[in-house]
């Protein structure tokens, strides 16, 4: 952390690591953040949750906090996530957070930010703040994988120096167990040993390795079972298949193939793999062939060959913006908010359409639910705010419903900040 502390009994600096999902689709930034906030008088290690669009934080929750004074100022935040409901958060390998019922609303792949930021443009007059981030790596999993073991053998992960066991699992009926070592600081230098119920030693690795999570241990063969994955594009325009649209595959954040669809990769059968397909020109994804509308599309695992298939159409690509962009409007008063769409492909064509608004449930109303795009690309409506306080900005959000085949749908949001009536 910092040396320096602010000098303002109001002043924070936030020094943190981040993860987030992919703002591709949807214009939010629902995150979760590990590491500390520096006060004058003291320092928080903490695990937050938060929501926000694609200007401001909406929403934050503060699942794990520490104000003891006696604490290192240079600490190990490691987080385990699904996205969805699951998060796990450690502290210098003691596990701080575990919950399996949040709410994330973060579909992969995850984008990962560090910062070291102050709650002000000058918490201190004249003071600078120097943070440092050290060793960052992630991995696909915080559990090693053993297969094809004897079903109710004992699989350990042991301390190549010290001969210490560092996790162990028992295998299940298909022979497979997964070992946690989340906790413990990627790569570890150990051997992953399997024994019978009566501790003989079945099999081991040949010699200590470096171990990660998301490593596959093939017990009585050093070989890992492979699986080819194959990534078609198909033209739902043009009803043709579609070539020539620049794909990644990969595992963790290592891509392990990059082309132009069709795209083959052969790799671990027990890998996850995350297959992302780019748009070009007017060439926009729209969906996979099971119908999910999501570009990144996640295999966790896979048992054998599998074949995907990109659908795309032929649009326009748009962006929608909403003004005012950050307004403050007192509580029950209204606002007029305009929309403007904008052909990102083609400068001189205007999108013809409807634009609809939302405000995520926060009980406020809109004069129209939607409205009609004028021969500028632009419409308004007016919206009045809830008679309530709320401790984050709303998202007002307004999402582009084009008219024809020609432009593809976008949507743009506005931070609206609720002030409290004069006394």
């Amino acid at each position: 952390l910092p040396t320096a502390r602010p000098t303002t009994t109001g002043g924070a600096v936030d020094m943190d690591l981040y993860t987030q999902q992919e703002m591709f689709q949807d214009p939010r930034i629902d995150a979760i953040g590990c590491g500390a906030t520096i006060y004058s008088n003291r320092v928080d290690w903490k695990t937050v949750v938060q929501q926000g669009n694609d200007k401001v934080v909406t929403s934050l929750q503060t699942v794990y906090i520490n104000s003891d004074p006696t604490q290192p100022t240079s600490r190990d935040c490691t987080f385990v996530t699904d996205g969805n409901t699951m998060l796990k958060a450690y502290l210098d390998g003691q596990q701080v957070v575990s919950s399996s019922t949040l709410s994330l609303n973060m579909p992969q792949p995850f984008q990962t930010y560090l910062e070291l930021q102050t709650n002000s443009k000058s918490p201190s007059t004249g003071q600078s703040y120097i943070g440092t981030f050290t060793d960052y790596y992630a991995t696909t999993s915080d559990s090693i994988k053993v297969i094809h073991a004897q079903a109710g053998s004992i699989v350990k992960v042991v301390n190549a120096t010290s001969g210490s066991t560092l996790a162990s699992s028992t295998a299940d009926s298909s022979g497979t167990a997964l070992v946690d070592v989340g906790k413990y600081h990627m790569p570890i230098n150990a051997n992953v040993v399997v024994f019978d119920s009566t501790g003989n030693t079945l099999d081991s690795t040949a010699a200590p390795v470096a171990i990660y999570g998301g490593d596959v241990f093939n017990v009585g063969d050093s070989t890992v079972p492979q699986t080819t994955i194959k990534v078609n594009g198909f033209d739902s325009t043009t009803n043709a298949p579609l070539q020539g649209i620049y794909t990644t595959i990969s595992t963790g954040q290592t891509n392990v193939a990059t082309g132009f669809l069709p795209l083959s990769y052969t790799g671990p059968t027990y890998a996850e793999y995350t297959i992302i397909p780019q748009n070009y020109g007017r060439q926009i994804f729209d969906h996979w062939d099971n119908g999910n509308i999501y570009r990144a599309k996640i295999i966790d695992p896979t048992t054998s060959n599998v074949t995907l298939t990109a659908n795309y159409v032929d649009a326009d690509p748009t962006s929608t913006v909403v003004s005012p962009p950050t307004p403050t409007v007192q509580e029950g008063h209204q606002i007029n908010y305009t929309s403007t769409v904008t052909d990102q492909y083609n400068s001189t064509s205007i999108p013809p359409g409807m634009v609809g608004f939302d405000d995520g449930g926060a009980g406020g109303s809109f004069s129209s639910p939607s409205c009609t795009l004028n021969s500028t690309g632009s419409c308004m409506v007016a919206y009045t705010v809830p008679s309530k306080s709320f401790n984050f900005p709303l998202t007002i959000t307004g999402t582009y419903s084009p008219s024809g085949t020609i432009h593809h749908g976008s949507s743009g949001t506005s931070a609206l900040t609720v002030a409290a009536p004069p006394p």
